[in-house]
């Protein structure tokens, strides 16, 4: 039943609420957390794949690939725009 609907279920999101700031919970903190902690594993792993290429026996892959497709399977499409930037 449509009546019967709780903040957290989907159809929330449907009936025009908005789950992120009516429930409290700061999930737009959980996002941004996760978007930042992202960028500076990326940006580490990216500096580290650079030093190890000047080596001869550097890996023939590029690590940062890795943390970028765990978000995306994760996180789903809302995270594409964080891996493409």
């Amino acid at each position: 039943m449509a009546g019967d609907c709780e903040k957290s279920s989907p159809c929330a999101h449907a009936a025009g609420k908005n789950p992120l700031t009516e429930n409290g919970t700061g999930a737009w903190r959980k996002e941004l957390v996760l978007a930042i902690t992202f960028a500076i594993l990326f940006h580490l792993v990216d500096s580290a794949t650079a030093c190890a290429q000047k080596s001869a026996a550097a890996p023939a892959f590029y690590l940062p690939v890795g943390p970028a497709i765990a978000l995306v399977l994760w996180g789903g499409p809302k995270y594409w725009p964080l891996v493409l930037v």
